[in-house]
């Protein structure tokens, strides 16, 4: 089979909040507001030390964190369900997502409510599955895949909003950010590719497999 030169021009990117015990938890894809992804790992910066005979020593500091920038457009407050097209549930509106927001029906609500922030789980997949519906599914076989995953990571910027351009569009960006591993030593990162290979779906994200004390993950 011959490679495809361009099968990463589309991309699938899904949104999980962690489900308490073993339950089955729920993808909200971002898809239809996004326009462009940014995924900022953090380096090991080097610390330098000069010594006496003109040498130098050198010491990596820790893995930084990961910044994930999503830029796009927002047409929602944010509800409990989002929008749901051909089985898949499409997110419209972030502020829901930052605030914990239960609304689910018209017109949306959010406020600025204290809340305890739920963990988050990232799936972003670039295939030319042309069956693929969700960054957390299976693929298809002799497909081209490629897919990121973080885990237990934060909502840390509620969406910036502007509008701009020509002609005028409200345009938005968000942020997530993510530990390397925990405070365990677990991995929270995970990196899949399969050259004309199926993917395997992901698991429900939950407690029970992505918690803290669990040392091997059922990605």
């Amino acid at each position: 089979m011959v490679e495809p030169q361009i099968w990463s021009r589309r991309c699938f990117i899904d949104c999980t909040k962690m489900i308490a015990g073993s339950g089955a938890s729920t993808d909200i894809s971002l898809r239809a507001l996004t326009r462009d992804v940014t995924i900022a790992f953090g380096g090991r910066a080097m610390s330098i030390m000069a010594l006496s005979n003109d040498g130098f020593a050198g010491a990596l500091e820790s893995e930084g964190k990961c910044t994930v920038t999503i830029d796009g457009f927002v047409t929602d407050a944010g509800n409990s369900a989002g929008v749901t097209v051909n089985s898949v549930a499409y997110y419209l509106g972030l502020a829901g997502l930052f605030y914990e927001s239960s609304d689910s029906s018209e017109p949306l609500s959010v406020e600025s409510s204290s809340v305890e922030p739920t963990p988050n789980r990232l799936a972003f997949l670039w295939t030319n599955d042309t069956s693929a519906t969700k960054a957390t599914a299976t693929t298809a076989a002799s497909t081209y895949s490629k897919r990121v995953v973080l885990a237990n990571g934060y909502m840390t910027k509620l969406p910036e909003l502007k509008w701009s351009g020509n002609p005028k569009q409200l345009e938005m960006t968000a942020e997530w950010e993510f530990m390397a591993r925990n405070r365990y030593g677990f991995p929270n990162y995970r990196f899949e590719s399969g050259r004309a290979t199926a993917l395997p779906a992901l698991s429900n994200y939950n407690e029970t497999d992505y918690g803290e004390t669990v040392s091997s993950r059922t990605w």
